[in-house]
């Protein structure tokens, strides 16, 4: 059962809490006040039965603050941890962000930009580098765990959660209880199906990679495979062989147009074969920058909307192939439906007419007069 606390209930003797601010697979989390101090705090308390045996209790109380060492301002704080007394729940007690997580991000925007991507996932990279480096792997990489809350001067910053918990449940919670627990498990890599195989960081820089896809898209690359094969075990037997469509072409069912170079790099990011991905998170990350015409992408800022992207937009098709009397080209659009088109850095160029040409007056680089 979910945990439900009412408002002014005091947990584990020291926090009350405030309100409820979300329900999830693993448990509930509110806004609760430190009695001793009155600092708000993000009060986390999970399901009882995901954490049964004495010696999970310990561990999770180990664990819960599994990157206290690691200094990132791209992971979540963590100031407390333990198990009630009173109800038997672990809990967390971690700072209060003010923001969403990227998944529901997503679900009220459809996708997002491609510069907005770049950004995230930079800084998500950015953490993950320092906490590989500690040996410290997430294992649960995806958008509900990762979210966005704003610095001071309005820029954006990551924050990922859950360190610690998917690895206690991965090596003591049994295949239904990860079931229930972690849901689908559509950002896993392939070695997390098999049995005693030894997890590397590699799991992570593959979910990265998955993730890039949903976000860019607005819906997830193994979403057709895991509305399909009905449970974990028949939608596993599926991903350990790896990606087989391209996603470039499988984002043109969603009427979205991938950069071509986005193949080749989500081919290395999600390899079957842990070694050939890439051996870092920042690596992946930068790779992928540059696939989308944005290499100056950091970790600050998400650039301005003026910046290049890449986008859809109704024009005549470019004529690459001409295919058979009633049929479509691969990757083509059906007749009568407008063609989306890669808008590239140079057409998105703010206040000129079109590639290469400026309004009277415009003396912007690269530019010239019309006609």
């Amino acid at each position: 059962m979910s945990a439900t606390l009412a408002d002014g209930t005091v947990f584990a003797h020291r926090y009350r809490v405030v309100r409820l601010l979300a329900v999830g697979a693993m448990g509930s989390v509110y806004e609760a006040v430190h009695l001793e101090t009155n600092r708000r705090r993000a009060l986390k308390v999970m399901h009882a039965y995901l954490f049964q045996s004495e010696e999970m209790r310990s561990r999770f109380k180990r664990e819960a603050q599994i990157t206290a060492d690691i200094e990132s301002e791209y992971i979540v704080d963590v100031f407390d941890a333990g198990i009630d007394d009173a109800t038997g729940m672990p809990f967390l007690v971690m700072e209060l962000l003010r923001g969403e997580e990227l998944g529901q991000r997503l679900k009220r925007l459809g996708r997002l930009p491609p510069g907005e991507v770049a950004t995230y996932l930079q800084q998500t990279a950015s953490a993950l580098d320092r906490t590989h480096a500690a040996a410290i792997i997430h294992r649960d990489l995806k958008p509900e765990n990762l979210f966005v809350t704003h610095r001071d001067d309005g820029t954006p910053r990551m924050k990922i959660l859950d360190f610690g918990v998917a690895k206690l449940l991965a090596e003591g919670g049994t295949a239904a209880g990860l079931t229930r627990s972690l849901g689908t498990p559509i950002y896993m890599a392939p070695e997390q199906f098999r049995v005693d195989t030894k997890l590397t960081s590699a799991v992570d820089i593959y979910a990265l990679g998955l993730i890039a896809y949903t976000l860019l898209v607005g819906t997830p690359y193994w979403s057709p495979e895991a509305l399909s094969a009905g449970d974990v075990i028949a939608f596993a037997l599926v991903v350990v062989h790896g990606p087989k469509e391209p996603p470039v072409q499988r984002a043109m069912a969603h009427r979205v147009v991938l950069p071509p170079g986005f193949d080749a790099w989500f081919a290395k990011v999600a390899a079957v074969d842990p070694a050939a991905r890439f051996r870092t998170a920042s690596e992946a990350a930068q790779a992928l920058s540059e696939v989308l015409g944005l290499a100056a992408a950091s970790s600050g800022p998400v650039p301005h909307p003026s910046a290049p992207s890449w986008s859809l937009a109704s024009a005549p098709t470019p004529a690459l192939a001409t295919p058979a009397p009633g049929t479509t080209a691969p990757g083509m659009p059906a007749p009568g439906m407008p063609a989306p088109v890669l808008m590239t850095p140079a057409m998105t160029r703010p206040g000129c007419l079109a590639p290469g040409m400026r309004r009277p007056g415009c003396r912007r680089p690269g530019c010239r007069r019309p006609g």
